[in-house]
């Protein structure tokens, strides 16, 4: 199933980002994070899964901008080094 990862560093916040997507919690998991080392972690924990990432700007230990530089990367290896090879028959 596909996550929507949200990032906020504030938890009153994040809860009602959460609340805000409950209608979109049956065709999607929500994980949530409220720093950006946690957020490093569910990423790489569920890379192959996320396909949506909200995150506040500023977060209590970093930025989105460093977020966003590992998403970056990520999805270039994903495009880089497909699971199985694509035939060109």
């Amino acid at each position: 199933m596909l996550m929507i990862l949200c990032v906020d560093s504030d938890p009153q916040r994040l809860s009602q980002i959460k609340q805000d997507l409950i209608l979109l919690n049956n065709n999607m998991d929500i994980l949530e994070a409220t720093t950006l080392q946690k957020a490093l972690q569910l990423i790489v924990q569920n890379s192959d899964e996320i396909a949506i990432v909200l995150a506040s700007q500023y977060l209590s230990d970093g930025d989105a901008l460093t977020l966003l530089d590992t998403l970056n990367a990520n999805l270039l290896e994903k495009l880089f080094t497909p699971i199985t090879p694509v035939s060109h028959n």
